[in-house]
């Protein structure tokens, strides 16, 4: 059986990452929290969530505008990153080229 207590926990790191996104509906947050958008959500454990719920608090500080806006790119390296904004906020970043 699993541990109930986890569920506490994790609806608290639910409610303290979604307010750093207060417009982005649900299903939009849980895809910016999946290490692979194509994966199939059904199969990820609680733990993983959790994990993904409490990494995401600790990058996204609350009123963190990043004042990237769309269509910057950021060289790291040889490779080129675009970042993913939602109200002037950085969900993530998207590797464009690796410069090889």
């Amino acid at each position: 059986m699993r541990d109930p207590k986890r569920i506490d926990r994790i609806v608290e790191a639910l409610r303290e990452a979604w307010k750093r996104t207060p417009d982005q509906r649900l299903g939009q947050l849980v895809i910016c929290l999946m290490d692979n958008p194509e994966d199939d959500p059904w199969h990820v454990e609680d733990s993983h969530w959790e994990r993904l719920l409490v990494e995401w608090v600790e990058k996204h500080p609350l009123d963190s505008y990043t004042g990237y806006q769309w269509g910057d790119r950021v060289r790291v390296g040889n490779e080129t990153w675009i970042p993913l904004l939602y109200h002037g906020r950085v969900t993530r970043w998207v590797l464009l080229d690796r410069g090889d």
